[in-house]
C-alpha cells in the first residue's frame, strides 16, 4: 500500500543559548505549521503521528474522490463540455500520484502538505462544477450526495489546516 512517511527534521543548531528557537529540532510542514522539540526522539515520534493523520487523510479524500467520479459518471450524459471536467480529473490524478514522489527531497514534508492542500481544493472544484450541471438538471437527488461529499472534504481541509494531533 502507498504510504507517506514524513522525513524532514532540521537539527539543532551548535550555540550556546538554550533558549532560542534555532537550538531546538524543527519540523516544517508548511509555512503556518513549525513545530519545535528538544529531543530528536520527540520530533520523529511527531513526524510518524503527522504522518498517520496525513495517509488517513489521503484515504479519505481518495474514497470521497471515487464517489464523486461515480457520479460524474453517472452525470456523464448532461455534460456539455466534458474535456473541462477530464483535464481536472487529470490533475487530480496527477496530483495524487505526486504525493509519493521526491520522498528524498529535504521538502518533501512541505510538498505532501501543499499536494494534499490542493488535492482538496481541485476535487472540491470538480465536485461544485458536477453539483451545478446535476442541480441545473434537476437531478436533486444527486445534488444532495455531491452536498454530503462537500461537506466531508471541508472537514478533512479544516483537518488538515488545524493539524490536530
Amino acid at each position: 500500500m502507498k504510504k507517506i512517511t514524513l522525513n524532514t527534521i532540521t537539527p539543532k543548531a551548535i550555540t550556546k543559548s538554550d533558549y532560542i528557537d534555532r537550538n531546538k529540532y524543527k519540523v516544517f510542514i508548511s509555512s503556518e505549521h513549525k513545530f519545535y522539540f528538544g529531543s530528536e526522539v520527540n520530533a520523529k515520534r511527531f513526524l510518524v503521528k503527522v504522518s498517520e493523520l496525513l495517509n488517513t487523510i489521503v484515504i479519505e479524500i481518495n474514497f470521497y474522490y471515487s464517489e464523486i467520479f461515480k457520479e460524474y459518471r453517472q452525470s456523464w450524459t448532461y455534460i456539455k463540455n466534458a474535456n473541462d471536467l477530464s483535464n481536472q480529473i487529470n490533475c487530480i490524478e496527477i496530483k495524487f500520484n505526486k504525493l509519493y514522489d521526491n520522498k528524498n527531497s529535504e521538502n518533501y514534508n512541505f510538498y505532501v502538505y501543499n499536494d494534499l492542500l490542493n488535492i482538496i481544493l481541485l476535487v472540491k472544484r470538480f465536485l461544485q462544477e458536477l453539483e451545478d450541471i446535476n442541480y441545473d438538471n434537476k437531478i436533486f437527488n444527486t445534488v444532495n450526495r455531491l452536498r454530503f461529499y462537500k461537506n466531508k472534504l471541508e472537514e478533512l481541509h479544516e483537518k488538515l489546516n488545524t493539524l490536530k494531533i
